[in-house]
């Protein structure tokens, strides 16, 4: 239950983050694939921790019987694919270079 409600609030701000990094002034860095990317990221390194932690204490606490291998490697495939599809599908668009000129100063 705690999940449920946490999902749609962690969605939020970090999409509200990402935002905010879409659309600050730096030159050449103006794109709005940041916010999905950034939630995506967000999804795989929260489910790196879960497993990083959970392996470990499962073992220690002797939780094999509720933290079972099928948990793990459903994990780990929600890890796959977060972390091979977005890139994969993201990737021409983020190879696209800029149309805004970057200011350059001479001395």
């Amino acid at each position: 239950m705690l999940a449920g409600l946490a999902t749609p609030l962690v969605l939020s701000v970090h999409t509200v983050v990402s935002f905010d990094f879409a659309v600050g002034v730096v030159p050449g860095w103006h794109t709005t694939i940041f916010p999905p990317y950034f939630v995506a990221g967000a999804v795989f390194s929260g489910f790196a921790m879960v497993m990083t932690l959970s392996i470990p204490l499962r073992k220690l606490f002797k939780l094999e019987d509720f933290i079972t291998i099928r948990h793990l490697e459903n994990m780990a495939k929600v890890m796959l694919v977060t972390g091979s599809s977005w890139p994969t599908a993201t990737s021409s668009k983020s190879s696209w270079p800029s149309t805004r000129a970057i200011p350059t100063t001479s001395r």
